[in-house]
């Protein structure tokens, strides 16, 4: 388990939602990382929903254990489209993708606003519907 992702944890017992943690997972994610796209983002966010489990009970929270369910492929990319679109992260580099049925691969990185502790990582929904109700 990376640091940020203990914080997480540690952060997590007892409150917070789902939510919250996804988005707060992935700031710090591509705040190590850079960049990084969707599948492996989402296959490393499983991992550490695993690891959420094994770390509660080995340091003696075998009841009230942090489970993080882990999201479909689906729910995480709409959760990487509100932060796209409350303008916390975009597209900073795209590949040719090796599937034939992908056209390409989207690296995504942080904006200068998701460098900030903005409401948005922690429920990126709530900041669209605000947005969509400017409009």
């Amino acid at each position: 388990m990376e640091d940020f992702e203990i914080d997480i944890f540690w952060g997590c017992i007892g409150h917070g939602t789902r939510r919250s943690r996804t988005g707060v997972w992935i700031k710090n994610h591509l705040e190590m990382e850079e960049q990084d796209f969707i599948h492996h983002m989402h296959k490393n966010f499983c991992r550490f929903c695993d690891l959420c489990l094994t770390y509660g009970e080995k340091e003696g929270y075998k009841d009230t254990v942090v489970k993080i369910r882990k999201p479909s492929s689906k729910s995480f990319y709409t959760y990487i489209w509100a932060l796209k679109t409350i303008g916390l992260i975009k597209i900073v580099a795209t590949q040719k993708a090796s599937k034939k049925w992908l056209k390409r691969r989207n690296y995504y990185g942080l904006t200068e606003l998701g460098r900030t502790d903005h409401p948005g990582w922690r429920n990126p929904f709530k900041e669209v519907k605000q947005l969509a109700e400017k409009r």
